[in-house]
């Protein structure tokens, strides 16, 4: 079975625990083999968005076939406290330090709050932060794929009461700022949807010091894994510790295949080099 479709930041296969270990090339190339001879009647074979790992296990589609680079995954491997995760980063990156400082500075002069939030609540709603998300890529002239189905879909979820959604929001002397949309699954965090509600502390980088409010929200609460998902931004790479690469695999089995992959190559490339 394959899970995920092009909204999805990730598609990979289902694979079963402990049964990596039976992969082996040998065996996965005789499988895809006998697929390809299976499906008789299609011109391309377009597996995107692939991570290299699935869980804790090798990515058979990626270890054994020929794929080309898509983008990065920038996550958060939590297995340090507060101190020695933040003392790690000032190594890592020379900035890291000044980031500290704004956030001292903010909360020294400032009143702040941070929420979290695994069911409907008047403090913020997923309405509100996928609204306000797609005022700001607007204003950047960048296409958006969060419509009313996207909120439907998520509300539907919040209301279920499964605990998956995580609503996070920062409020600074009693206004929101800035919120955010993640999921929860397996002591894992994927941090989906941040969007700035009424920022007005343009000289405080806010997004950041909102990361660093949900990563040790996460750290208290047994989440060892905080994953920024798809995307290469620079932000992600402030506060992550492991990456992986997300790959795109393409199979073509005639001419019509071959135009088909030339022309979704020039479509992802011009929509994610614009």
């Amino acid at each position: 079975r394959w899970i995920g479709n092009h909204e999805f930041d990730y598609c990979a296969p289902v694979v079963l625990e402990k049964a990596d270990k039976k992969i082996t090339r040998e065996n996965f190339l005789k499988i895809w083999d006998k697929l390809i001879k299976t499906l008789s009647k299609f011109d391309i074979i377009f597996l995107n968005n692939q991570p290299e790992l699935v869980g804790n296990f090798d990515n058979p589609f990626v270890k054994y076939l020929k794929n080309r680079f898509r983008s990065k995954n920038y996550y958060v491997s939590l297995n340090e406290n507060t101190d020695e995760f933040y003392n790690n980063l000032r190594n890592k990156h020379k900035n890291f330090d000044r980031f500290l400082r704004y956030k001292k500075k903010l909360i020294k002069n400032n009143n702040i709050i941070f929420n979290t939030f695994t069911s409907e609540t008047d403090e913020i709603s997923i309405d509100d932060i996928i609204k306000e998300k797609n005022k700001i890529l607007k204003k950047k002239r960048k296409k958006s794929s969060l419509d009313e189905s996207t909120i439907k879909i998520n509300n539907q979820i919040l209301k279920g009461k499964s605990n998956i959604i995580l609503l996070s929001v920062l409020k600074i002397n009693g206004t929101a700022v800035h919120a955010c949309i993640s999921y929860t699954y397996k002591n894992n965090l994927y941090y989906y949807i941040s969007s700035d509600i009424k920022n007005s502390y343009l000289n405080y980088p806010i997004g950041s010091i909102f990361i660093s409010y949900v990563i040790e929200w996460c750290q208290k609460n047994g989440i060892e894994k905080f994953d920024f998902c798809l995307g290469d931004e620079k932000y992600k790479k402030l506060f992550s510790n492991q990456s992986q690469s997300i790959s795109k695999f393409f199979y073509t089995k005639n001419l019509k295949g071959k135009i088909i992959n030339l022309f979704i190559n020039l479509i992802l490339k011009f929509k994610y080099n614009k």
